[in-house]
């Protein structure tokens, strides 16, 4: 076998070898999602990941080297896909201040049907802590990313006469981001005790994002 193929015969071993390993990891923290889903932070452990994914305890670790490191790749995984979903919404939106009360809707249709997730990218982390390498480079770029695009969205129509002047638009991204989020942790702390609110999510994000919108448009 001649040494060009010899090559590329390793880099397609290596390629399968990367896929394979890819696809575990991925089974793992699939597992590691239901079992804290089915029963929390007082029974997610190593081991009941291990039981769940049917792998030994040491396959585990040879992925992750501890419960800490599997909640931030769920949160990375989780955030990941939240980016995305709104980063569509935001640009699909007609203006800034469409995408605004957009934002306060979608964000929380994203999770109102899935507490858990919620759960498992915004609480579970304040829990067992998260790796400082996830939070500085998939978080906080990615919350970045979304609330750059926002504000840029409502930068021009600030400059289009649509946005009041008065107001700071990153600062109008932040208030919708941390409406949504009051109303999905208050919602989620119910739903944790076995109760609800006495208005649906939807119904509160429905009366956020219309008060956030007025409250941004310029005066007629």
């Amino acid at each position: 076998m001649s040494k060009a193929s010899s090559d590329s015969a390793e880099k397609a071993r290596l390629a399968r070898k990367a896929r394979r390993q890819a696809a575990r990891r991925g089974a793992i923290l699939d597992s590691a999602q239901r079992v804290l889903a089915r029963s929390g932070i007082h029974e997610f452990s190593i081991r009941a990941v291990a039981v769940e994914a049917d792998v030994s305890k040491p396959t585990v670790y040879y992925y992750f080297t501890d419960r800490q490191a599997l909640v931030s790749a769920l949160a990375s995984r989780l955030l990941t896909a939240e980016i995305e979903a709104m980063l569509e919404v935001v640009a699909g939106a007609p203006t800034g201040l469409d995408a605004l009360g957009a934002l306060v809707r979608a964000r929380t249709a994203h999770y109102a049907t899935d507490l858990d997730a919620f759960r498992m990218l915004y609480l579970w982390p304040q829990v067992f802590g998260m790796d400082r390498a996830t939070l500085d480079e998939v978080i906080l770029p990615g919350a970045d990313r979304l609330n750059s695009a926002l504000e840029a969205r409502l930068v021009a129509d600030q400059r289009a006469g649509l946005v009041d002047p008065a107001r700071h638009p990153r600062l109008l991204v932040n208030v919708a981001v941390t409406t949504s989020h009051g109303i999905l942790a208050v919602v989620s702390g119910m739903d944790q005790v076995g109760d609800s609110t006495k208005f649906a999510a939807m119904a509160m994000a429905e009366e956020a994002a219309v008060v956030l919108m007025q409250g941004a448009r310029s005066a007629p």
